[in-house]
């Protein structure tokens, strides 16, 4: 479903009824103590995969509003570390400020990023979310080298996984 609506240049995102649906969605009881926080508590479920949906369909400017929306309806997330759902919305983040130009503040927010330590340090979420931290770091416009090691790394990931809307998603924003 995502690779459909990624490759079809569909109708603007109605922002405002994602707010109206996300605002419907019940918090979960669960203390965070009750689990770990690397991944299994996470409040913001719903809109985590709208943002991941943003992201992979280069929805930059809906994204930041997006992102500033579930602060406003999830101010916990300011404060959880250790959250690879958390560190991943705030890798999209630091793509979508890169990608509306907005490169002095996406280089300070990337700098406080903890995925890739999470990644390594849980190396079960590394297979899967690793593609979501190359592709953030590819949105934002690295160096020649560095782009063509990312573009490998993702490629290499599409090929394995049978997954080729990475690896199409990677040329683009390689070239772009």
């Amino acid at each position: 479903m995502v690779s459909a609506h990624f490759l079809a240049t569909g109708p603007p995102v109605d922002l405002a009824g994602l707010v109206a649906q996300g605002r419907q969605v019940p918090r979960d009881s669960a203390q965070a103590a009750d689990f770990p926080a690397t991944y299994h508590l996470f409040p913001a479920g719903f809109h985590y995969y709208v943002a991941e949906g943003l992201f992979l369909t280069e929805r930059w400017q809906d994204l930041l509003d997006w992102y500033t929306e579930t602060e406003h309806q999830y101010p916990e997330l300011t404060t959880l570390t250790g959250n690879v759902f958390n560190e991943l919305r705030r890798a999209f983040r630091v793509a979508a400020l890169a990608r509306v130009g907005r490169k002095s503040e996406a280089r300070a927010a990337r700098t406080g990023l903890q995925l890739t330590k999470l990644l390594a340090t849980y190396e079960w979420f590394g297979d899967y979310y690793a593609v979501f931290d190359w592709l953030a770091e590819l949105a934002t416009r690295p160096t020649v080298a560095r782009r063509a090691a990312l573009l490998d790394e993702i490629t290499d990931f599409a090929a394995r996984r049978q997954m080729p809307l990475f690896r199409t998603l990677a040329r683009r924003w390689a070239a772009k």
